[in-house]
């Protein structure tokens, strides 16, 4: 696991709960958003996260559909320290 995506699921990890959209976590972690699409993506593969599609109306009143992503309980226990040991 790179040191981007430890990041990411520890980020997420911290904040269990509360959904996130990937612009918003590039910008709390301070990595590129491209890091963040690539990490999320693995994450989501293993079932330590989970994405939603939402739907949410501009100041334009233009529809705009935002992925958000949220931990799941399966990721709440992942440690991917012990997973690197093996």
């Amino acid at each position: 696991m790179t040191e981007n995506s430890k990041k990411v699921l520890e980020y997420l990890q911290d904040n269990s709960g509360d959904s996130f959209t990937k612009q918003e976590i590039a910008a709390n972690l301070s990595i590129p958003i491209q890091a963040v699409v690539g990490s999320t993506t693995g994450h989501k593969k293993k079932g330590l996260i989970s994405e939603e599609e939402k739907t949410e109306t501009n100041e334009n009143g233009k529809e705009l559909v935002k992925k958000y992503v949220t931990i799941t309980e399966e990721g709440m226990n992942f440690d991917p320290e012990a997973t690197e040991k093996k």
